[in-house]
């Protein structure tokens, strides 16, 4: 289920509400006084996370049965 984020116009208060997109609209109706604030999915991304031993020796063999290709293989 997707989390949305919200703002109460009155407090300033910020906080996350997980819901079925198929109750947002009636949830908005029902709360004139709050707004919904945009955000970027909460993905993890970007750590340098490196993949074991054996998913590397498979990238390796990859890599070198096809010449040209760009293959990161995280060493």
């Amino acid at each position: 289920m997707p989390t949305y984020t919200f703002q109460n116009n009155d407090t300033g208060e910020i906080f996350e509400r997980v819901m079925p997109m198929s109750e947002l609209d009636s949830f908005k109706e029902s709360n004139p006084h709050l707004s919904t604030i945009i955000q970027t999915s909460k993905f993890i991304s970007g750590h340098n996370i490196k993949p074991d031993s054996g998913f590397r020796e498979v990238l390796k063999n990859i890599q070198k049965n096809n010449r040209g290709a760009n293959i990161n293989t995280f060493e």
